[in-house]
């Protein structure tokens, strides 16, 4: 994440009254070398500054939180959790035909545990052993997320995670999903400018020890970084 250079003279500012109370105890006296799940339990708040960053103190290091990045995760991982608050089922009134190759078609049958949370599909006539391309696929309904269906080629897409994954997925999300919700949570989460409380500092601090990949926005843009040592 890059930090502008003046959010380095504002948080240079910020020291100095940390440094002038030696007795104020300030955590332990040592330098961050890899910022781990473990070094998040330990942030501090200090401040927010320039209406777009949130500064933490790690023992002798600052941390620069991006309050855009980091409440953009939060709300990613909420709406995935979720998912069955906001899921509508679409059913199409001319239900689109897909061509299939042999294995996708061996997905769809294998997998439909994974897919028919998000699709309802059927066969319409049986392989063809003389050709790779076999018979098609109907879809009749998919799934709706906040007024956006998933398509014919979301469910290509989809048969074909599967198969490159072997269906090593304990909770199948398509990808066009993890989209929908990946701008979902961009457009309403805190942007660059807003004004935060302490309190509401301490909330997106205290909320990403919650996230499974806390350090990464869902776009997958850094959300946190030690920058200062004193």
């Amino acid at each position: 994440m890059y930090v502008p250079s003046f959010v380095r003279r504002n948080v240079k500012e910020q020291l100095s009254r940390f440094r002038q109370n030696k007795n104020k105890a300030v955590g332990p006296a040592y330098r961050v070398k890899y910022f781990d799940r473990g070094c998040l339990e330990r942030l501090i708040p200090i401040c927010q500054l320039c209406h777009s960053f949130i500064v933490c103190r790690l023992g002798t290091t600052l941390v620069c939180i991006d309050q855009h990045a980091a409440h953009e995760r939060i709300r990613f991982e909420k709406l995935l959790g979720n998912l069955n608050r906001y899921t509508r089922t679409f059913t199409f009134r001319t239900p689109p035909c897909i061509q299939v190759k042999k294995a996708e078609l061996e997905v769809s049958r294998k997998y439909s545990c994974c897919l028919k949370r998000w699709f309802r599909y059927k066969e319409r006539k049986k392989p063809d052993s003389r050709t790779s391309i076999c018979g098609n696929m109907i879809l009749l309904q998919s799934s709706l997320l906040f007024g956006i269906k998933l398509e014919a080629s979301d469910f290509v897409a989809s048969l074909q995670k599967l198969q490159d994954s072997h269906g090593h997925y304990n909770d199948f999300i398509p990808d066009r999903v993890k989209s929908i919700c990946a701008l979902r949570s961009c457009r309403g989460s805190f942007m660059f400018g807003d004004i935060l409380t302490k309190l509401e500092c301490s909330g997106i601090v205290r909320e990403m020890l919650l996230c499974s990949s806390p350090y990464v926005c869902a776009h997958l843009r850094p959300t946190c970084v030690p920058f200062i040592s004193y």
